[in-house]
């Protein structure tokens, strides 16, 4: 499918500058999901955070941006849980919630730095 990897710009200059990223209150670039992971919700880079854990789980929060087919695109907020067992496998996120911070037509990585600081 050509054009479909486009927005990813996996050049080592380029993911050096990401993996150097870390905000002040503990984001950082998920730069192994932004290499590997086929799902839309990686094709740009995003801010993830650990909130807290327990034995069993841990909760996540990160903050991405989402292009849609449209030409539209939007900065979104999210927080799940993730079982701590079986770290290396697949599972199935049953309880998260998504919070629309801002619509726009552009990505900007200031701008998610931004939105990471506030959150």
């Amino acid at each position: 499918m050509k054009g479909y990897n486009m927005s990813r710009n996996l050049k080592r200059d380029n993911l050096k500058k990401l993996a150097a990223i870390q905000t002040s209150n503990g984001y950082k670039i998920d730069l192994a999901n932004y290499v590997y992971n086929p799902n839309l919700m990686y094709e740009y880079p995003a801010l993830t955070k650990i909130m807290g854990e327990t034995e069993e789980a841990r909760t996540i929060s990160t903050i991405y941006y989402f292009k849609y087919y449209n030409g539209g695109g939007e900065y979104l907020h999210r927080i799940h849980e993730e079982p701590k067992e079986n770290a290396s496998t697949w599972y199935v996120v049953k309880d998260k919630s998504e919070t629309v911070l801002e619509s726009s037509n552009r990505f900007n990585l200031n701008k998610l730095i931004k939105y990471a600081e506030e959150h």
